[in-house]
């Protein structure tokens, strides 16, 4: 079986023939199933189009892998000739069995649903933008709305409203891809719900998400290894994510415990204190108005060790999002055994059963959220049941064999249902 991969990701083919250890992203997932993939017999070629606005425009070849570079911005639809003319020459030069494209938040992807090729077209789900749309309009207040929507965020392009506008544009086109695709792998109850509430007729494949190697040879959480009172979260430059809940818990929290500490990777002291970004003035403001700063570290990037060593020297990691598909970062803790508290919302639900494999609150009650924060402080046997369990469901479920079936099952299912509709 021939795999053509269409992702928005720079991929060097390096990182495919010798690993992704130096990622500082838990989103290198096209990298890391490619290489997966390629282990299989019954793969003989994987290309992957990576279609980058740095990219200089060519290929690389080594083994199973082809990587074609195309130099090309994906968040504009509008195809040039010259552009449509590389895509297709790339197609029939590869000459795939499948072409599987990474996500549907991109309007550039809506070429490969609007268009007919010699063999099916699968679109892999990550991000719904209506739902990041939604999430961003109701999660902040009204005087955060106004701090959001300034005359200074207003004329740097950052504001809430013009934010807003962009992903309403985003999801015009994420919905004309649903319509006009056929085929879906998906990760959740809740992605497969978002495909199936727009096109009833599309055929909806399961496939699990694999985990970054490092997590499977990475020792275990324990409580008595970890800093109490201490809390991982997700990174976040924007409402969306729930930085700003996860802060305004840490006020409740930093009350009860003196020595409260907070860890939020993917952005630096320099990030908060110096961009423009106007989401990030309200978390300061926030910081410095409560007294906060010795409770917080801001990490900065870090790779899947850095991230492995945070995650298991903390008592509790929050994902405080307003929405999430299959969230990554609370797969990773979960593997880790990390006891997790997280808000309910979209494919975390299906990550989470509450009290069981994690404590789960309304995304924007932030009172809820500190106090099943100091549940898990003030409670050892709860801590370590619901460390015992996470560790058990996410074994199960980013089993990388297991995975691997599902997704070349799902692949050879595509294309036996394509090759019968021409007949």
């Amino acid at each position: 079986m021939r795999v053509l991969i269409v992702t928005g990701m720079s991929i060097p083919i390096t990182d495919l023939t010798t690993g992704l250890k130096e990622h500082k992203t838990s989103g290198a997932w096209v990298g890391i199933n490619a290489s997966r993939l390629a282990l299989d017999n019954r793969i003989s070629k994987i290309g992957i189009i990576s279609v980058t606005p740095k990219a200089d425009n060519g290929y690389e070849a080594e083994g199973k892998f082809i990587i074609y570079n195309i130099k090309a911005y994906i968040m504009k639809n509008r195809i040039s000739n010259k552009l449509d003319t590389q895509l297709i020459d790339i197609i029939k030069d590869f000459g795939p069995d499948i072409i599987d494209v990474q996500g549907i938040e991109f309007p550039m992807f809506t070429y490969f649903a609007l268009r007919s090729f010699s063999c099916p077209t699968v679109y892999t789900l990550q991000g719904f933008p209506s739902a990041i749309n939604r999430a961003l309009a109701g999660s902040v207040d009204y005087y955060e709305k106004k701090k959001l929507n300034s005359f200074v965020s207003l004329l740097t392009g950052r504001s809430l409203s013009l934010t807003c506008y962009r992903l309403r544009k985003r999801e015009i086109f994420s919905e004309q891809i649903i319509s006009n695709g056929k085929f879906f792998i998906g990760h959740t109850d809740w992605d497969q719900s978002m495909v199936e509430s727009v096109n009833r007729n599309a055929y909806y494949y399961r496939s699990n998400r694999s985990l970054r190697d490092e997590f499977y040879k990475s020792k275990k959480w324990s409580l008595s290894n970890c800093n109490l009172h201490s809390v991982f979260t997700i990174q976040g430059f924007t409402p969306a994510k729930g930085l700003h809940i996860i802060l305004k818990a840490s006020i409740l929290l930093i009350q009860k415990y003196k020595d409260f500490k907070l860890y939020i990777p993917g952005i630096s002291w320099d990030d908060i204190i110096q961009s423009r970004n106007p989401y990030f003035r309200i978390l300061w403001d926030m910081i410095v108005c409560n007294n906060m700063k010795s409770h917080i570290e801001f990490l900065g990037k870090l790779n899947a060790s850095q991230i492995i060593e945070y995650q298991r020297k903390s008592h509790v990691f929050v994902s405080p999002s307003m929405q999430e598909n299959s969230p990554n970062s609370l797969a990773e803790a979960q593997y880790l055994g990390v006891p997790a508290v997280v808000s309910a919302v979209g494919g975390s639900l299906d990550y989470v059963q509450d009290r069981v494999t994690g404590f789960l609150y309304d995304s924007i009650d932030h009172v809820m959220c500190a106090n099943r924060i100091s549940l898990l402080f003030d409670n050892n046997a709860v801590s370590n049941n619901l460390s015992r369990n996470e560790i058990i469901i996410a074994e199960k479920r980013h089993d990388i064999s297991v995975n691997n079936e599902e997704l070349i099952n799902a692949y050879k299912s595509i294309i036996g249902v394509y090759k019968g509709d021409l007949q």
